[in-house]
């Protein structure tokens, strides 16, 4: 039996960096990281800026990457705690998908620049096309009145009451 081996010479990266130094910068106004980087005092500002900025700014000397990469969230306490808390009972969590206004928030706390979403999943995750069958089950839209319907029927079976539009307990 004969083995026969062959090499050839292996090829290794380049060891080291191109890079000497990375200085961190916190700016507290972005206008001021914005004009460092057009001045070329900064080589990346790397945070989310408003869309309301560089529609004023002069953007000649920016280079602007849009991506997808943030999410906004509602979270609410589901705790018990020695005072009533309406966020403990699941339906009330529930109903909230149908009160907040998805489209709404995208269009005028974003100007636009998002995706209304239902889940943690949103439509640019790959995994999103997994559950979307599941999420669309429940017709997650804006729907006060079905919200208002949902809690209502929670609460008063806690023991709530509803009096001049303010819940109540106790």
């Amino acid at each position: 039996m004969i083995f026969l081996i062959l090499g050839f010479g292996t090829a290794y990266a380049q060891k080291g960096t191109y890079v000497d130094s990375v200085q961190f910068i916190q700016y507290l106004d972005e206008n001021t990281a914005i004009e460092e980087v057009k001045k070329k005092n900064l080589d990346i500002y790397y945070a989310r800026v408003s869309s309301e900025l560089l529609q004023d700014t002069d953007t000649k000397n920016l280079q602007i990457f849009y991506t997808t990469g943030g999410t906004f969230s509602i979270l609410v306490n589901p705790a018990k705690g020695e005072e009533f808390n309406p966020f403990y009972y699941q339906k009330v969590r529930f109903a909230l998908n149908y009160l907040v206004d998805r489209k709404l928030i995208v269009d005028e706390l974003m100007s636009g620049n998002g995706v209304p979403m239902s889940s943690n999943y949103g439509p640019f995750d790959p995994d999103f096309l997994n559950i979307v069958p599941e999420v669309e089950k429940f017709h997650f839209r804006y729907n006060p009145e079905l919200a208002n319907f949902l809690i209502t029927q929670t609460l008063e079976e806690a023991g709530a009451k509803k009096i001049q539009d303010k819940w109540t307990y106790g």
